[in-house]
């Protein structure tokens, strides 16, 4: 999701993701079909290809919160509070 998440445009195909993972493509393949399944992501037929991106929607979008979160706890204090405040 982290691929998703640093461009939420994204249209990538299964391979590329596998490399940019380090993960092997069944791996990724079950993966990405059990987040389609969700309706996170979506795929698209570009030719031969078969590109998958973000599904815009509610469960995306917590899960992208989630990842701001953890980004958010992870600088240092006194930035922190600068946001907070």
């Amino acid at each position: 999701m982290q691929l998703f998440y640093k461009d939420k445009i994204a249209r990538l195909h299964l391979r590329e993701i596998a490399r940019q993972t380090k993960f092997h493509e069944p791996s990724v393949s079950r993966f990405l079909s059990s987040l389609e399944k969700d309706q996170i992501l979506k795929s698209e037929k570009d030719g031969n290809l078969k590109k998958y991106s973000i599904k815009k929607g509610l469960r995306t979008y917590f899960i992208f919160e989630a990842f701001d979160l953890d980004r958010f706890e992870k600088i240092p204090t006194i930035r922190r509070n600068a946001i907070k405040t």
